[in-house]
Order: structure tokens, then C-alpha cells, then sequence
């Protein structure tokens, strides 16, 4: 997906500002879960959203426990969703399209997963379905 459709809803220094924020636990989870870093540079590179398979599913877990959208019990958070999203938008308009976002994505914690609170299960779904929403409200993911 690229990014420039969604700039729009969401401005380059918004996006500036998450991509900062986020480095630091991406940084942290790649070396975790020991996905090079060349990956996840590729991604960035060529500004596309990546995609979440059983081989980078716990990547995934890992930067979504570390920002709390997902708990410790591997359950997503609606709430921790909201606030860590509300600290980066500035209108309230953007912020009526992640709360209604984090509403419909709440439908991963119904689904049944193999791997419990380890969370790389729901992560794949969660990440799945925030990029569904993304496309929808015209957010994008930042790259």
C-alpha cells in the first residue's frame, strides 16, 4: 500500500512522529524475535505495509505488547489503543476514525488461538484487521 494515499488523514509529521516513537520498539522486537533489521529496512525502503505470516507473527506480538495494544493475557486492548493513537492526532475527527477503527478491530479477542497469552495468534489478526481499517478511513500504516 502507499503511504501517499493516506496523507490526507494523516500528515507527514504526524507520521514523522510515530516512526519515531516506534524505532526504538521495532528496533527492540527484530532483535527479539531475530528478524534482521535489513527486513525491516526493505519495508521502510520501499514504503510498503507489511505482511504478518505465522514466520514474523510474534514480531508483531512483541511491538504491539510493548506500545499495550496487546495485554499481558494476549487479548487486544480497545482502550491502550485509543490513548497511545490519541497522543499523535490532533483533530477530532481523525480520532472519531480510530475509536470506531479499535471498535471493530475488538473482534480479534472473540477469535479462538492456539498460542494464548504468547499473543503472536492475535497479533496476526490484529494486525490484519488495523490494516483493513487503515485502508477504510484512509489512515495508511506508517512504513
Amino acid at each position: 500500500m502507499n503511504l501517499q494515499k493516506a496523507d490526507a488523514a494523516i500528515s507527514e509529521e504526524v507520521r514523522s512522529k510515530i516512526r519515531e516513537g516506534m524505532l526504538p520498539i521495532i528496533t527492540g522486537c527484530a532483535s527479539e524475535q531475530q528478524i534482521p533489521m535489513d527486513k525491516i529496512k526493505e519495508f521502510k525502503e520501499k514504503e510498503v505495509t507489511p505482511t504478518v505470516d505465522d514466520a514474523n507473527a510474534c514480531f508483531f506480538a512483541c511491538i504491539f505488547k510493548k506500545t499495550e495494544m496487546i495485554d499481558e493475557k494476549g487479548m487486544f486492548s480497545e482502550e491502550k489503543a485509543i490513548e497511545k493513537s490519541s497522543k499523535f492526532l490532533d483533530g477530532t475527527e481523525e480520532l472519531d476514525k480510530v475509536k470506531e477503527a479499535a471498535k471493530n478491530c475488538n473482534s480479534v479477542n472473540e477469535e479462538t488461538v492456539s498460542d494464548g497469552e504468547k499473543g503472536c495468534d492475535r497479533a496476526k489478526l490484529l494486525f490484519n484487521c488495523i490494516k483493513e481499517q487503515a485502508d477504510k478511513f484512509g489512515f495508511g500504516l506508517p512504513a
